[in-house]
């Protein structure tokens, strides 16, 4: 997925990425989702911007066991995020897939509970 040029930022539970759904240059923004699994458990999440002017990637690294459920979703009556494109991942070895974001959302919330949940939403949420 390219991170020889981009960032790596470590997520933590709640945390929320910024991003501008649509602009004259790059269009509708998307993020890649790259899962990998050990043992039937999610031990690794990386998301990467993509059409979108951004330097970094996110990355999230279970400590101890690793998560069971993966979840994607929305807050504040928006649509579903537009999951379009699976594939090989070469760099993780793992599926991948691309996502559209939803219309009028403008951050990425990221949850660790028994599982992991991704949702969209217009405001940041605390």
């Amino acid at each position: 997925m390219r991170n020889m040029d981009r960032k790596e930022v470590e997520l933590k539970d709640k945390d929320s990425i910024e991003f501008v759904n649509t602009t004259k240059t790059y269009g509708r923004a998307e993020f890649s989702v790259c899962q990998k699994y050990r043992r039937g458990k999610l031990v690794e999440l990386y998301i990467y911007p993509e059409q979108q002017q951004s330097d970094k990637y996110y990355v999230w690294r279970a400590v101890g066991g690793g998560a069971r459920d993966f979840m994607l979703g929305v807050f504040h009556g928006l649509d579903n995020p537009k999951v379009w494109m699976f594939g090989y991942c070469r760099e993780h070895k793992t599926v991948t897939f691309r996502m559209y974001v939803p219309a009028d959302s403008r951050f990425l919330r990221f949850e660790v509970l028994s599982g992991i949940s991704l949702y969209f939403t217009k405001t940041r949420v605390r």
